[in-house]
């Protein structure tokens, strides 16, 4: 199951790339079989039903995005979309119920980060070489960099997942510095305001709970960000500068580069179809005809049979209100929550912080565009592969099996 785990990762991320021959539809869909296998497996010969009852909304969620199919738009499209996303989220029970708890994600994550490290590394030398290959043109003329992915918001979300491997993950050093030197400035260059400070705040928060040690430095750092702006407005320093207000791309920030039109615009839609929704992924097509006329023709170097597809809310929770309406969200979102709580409540002896970083990370960045959102985008994969996880309670750590060892047993073990 873990090397089924390791293809699924390697293929989705290979298949995300921008220039990727469709020829790589065939080992994303070897892998998709295979965890489809593994987990419809694992669940039949499951020792305990009873213990399946941790995952209720993942099985909410399942049942939603399946039922989501009947009123779908592009019936086909739809049914891919929800069976895949479907035997991902079984797949990962299975995989956490079956597997020893120690290291659980280890090979998970190290397998994320040499892919990751590989496609930043090679967006920041085409950046270098021909710049014209690695930016986007969003609806308003404005250029942004995507590297070899084909949105920014993807590479964005990537570089962002690899600088926190780089952090908490248990690697050389050698290894943390390639993360950082290729995740930091493919960050940067996005000028994503979304992904910088869903990555501060989870940095924040991961160090303030897994690291007492470090909370010292939280308390400086904000401490030298409120002077640094009572300082400024009390002496009424200009600090504004062109390049200042064009890296921070000052004249999106009231419409949130016109997110907020499309939210508006989505929120309609939403009412005509508000329980079932009209299927996953497929919620830009539930807009009326001249909105989606406008959106759904920015195909964006994606072929035209997945164009509803591509196109989003950028807002997983908003795109999941119009995809599988309320019911579905309900699930959607208790998937999210409950994870972010059984592990802050379960991991007694502070040992996963690289999972909570993600939790936060990506449910964060889920706000302004849609990270979880479906099983052809890997950071959505890994989400609910980690959310799996901590539903599962999984992960007693080697200090705590211990314990568990000596409080039943006579034989003491030494320390």
């Amino acid at each position: 199951m873990k090397l089924a785990a390791l293809f699924l990762c390697v293929s989705l991320i290979a298949r995300n790339t921008l220039y990727s021959p469709a020829l790589l539809d065939i080992p994303r869909a070897i892998a998709l079989l295979l965890v489809a296998f593994f987990g419809i497996y694992g669940l039949l010969t499951s020792r305990s039903v009873l213990r399946l009852g941790r995952y209720w909304a993942q099985f909410g969620y399942i049942v939603s995005v399946l039922i989501s199919i009947i009123g779908a738009v592009e019936v086909g499209y739809v049914a891919f979309q929800a069976i895949s996303i479907s035997v991902v989220i079984l797949f990962s029970i299975s995989y956490y119920e079956r597997s020893a708890p120690e290291n659980i994600n280890s090979s998970l994550f190290t397998a994320t980060f040499w892919c990751y490290v590989a496609i930043l590394f090679i967006s920041l030398l085409l950046l270098i070489v021909s710049p014209s290959l690695v930016y986007e043109t969003l609806y308003g003329g404005e250029l942004r960099f995507r590297g070899i992915l084909p949105k920014s918001g993807m590479i964005g979300a990537s570089a962002g997942v690899l600088i926190g491997i780089g952090c908490f993950h248990k690697l050389p050093l050698l290894m943390r510095l390639l993360a950082f030197g290729v995740g930091f400035p493919c960050l940067i260059i996005t000028q994503s305001r979304t992904f910088m400070v869903a990555f501060l705040v989870a940095v924040v928060v991961t160090v303030f709970i897994y690291y007492r040690k470090l909370r010292k430095l939280i308390y400086i750092g904000l401490f030298l960000l409120v002077s640094m702006v009572v300082s400024i407005n009390s002496l009424d320093i200009n600090v504004r500068s062109v390049s200042i207000e064009k890296f921070m791309r000052i004249e999106t920030i009231s419409n949130l580069t016109g997110r907020v039109s499309i939210w508006e615009n989505a929120f309609e839609a939403f009412k005509k179809n508000p329980w079932l929704g009209v299927g996953i992924t497929a919620g830009a097509a539930a807009l009326n005809k001249d909105q989606s006329s406008i959106m759904l023709n920015d195909k964006d170097d994606l072929n035209v049979g997945r164009n509803i597809g591509s196109t989003t809310m950028h807002n997983g929770y908003i795109q999941s209100l119009l995809d599988v309406g309320v019911v579905g969200t309900f699930f959607y979102c208790a998937i999210v929550l409950q994870a972010i709580a059984k592990l802050y409540l379960n991991d007694s002896y502070r040992n996963l912080s690289l999972e909570f970083f993600i939790l936060i990370f990506l449910s964060i960045s889920n706000l302004a565009e849609n990270v979880i959102y479906a099983v052809t985008v890997y950071n959505s994969v890994l989400f609910m592969m980690v959310a799996t996880f901590s539903a599962s309670k999984n992960y007693v750590t080697n200090k705590a099996r211990a314990s568990l060892l000596m409080s039943n047993s006579k034989i003491s073990i030494p320390t």
